[in-house]
């Protein structure tokens, strides 16, 4: 969002300028979205599905180094990924 005083955490005061306003707007609608998933994906969810279940076990067997390598060799997982700071 550059260096405007924009942010995320307040929903309430969008920039002023239209194109940094659609920025954020935009930024603010994928965070809703990405929290309404994540909100639909509980334990039980892949617990109750046995191929999701079968999926899950499949990439937790894998050591965290290689799953790693596996994520690196799939470009498009990194294209797309985001920094997540807390």
């Amino acid at each position: 969002m550059g260096g405007s005083a924009a942010s995320l955490d307040d929903p309430f005061d969008p920039p002023e300028d239209p194109a940094e306003r659609a920025v954020y707007l935009r930024g603010r609608a994928e965070q809703a979205r990405a929290q309404a998933l994540f909100g639909t994906v509980t334990r039980e969810t892949w617990q109750s599905d046995p191929s999701l279940l079968v999926q899950v076990k499949a990439i937790l067997s894998v050591p965290p180094e290689q799953r790693l390598r596996m994520l690196m060799a799939e470009h498009a997982v990194f294209a797309s990924a985001r920094l997540v700071v807390e």
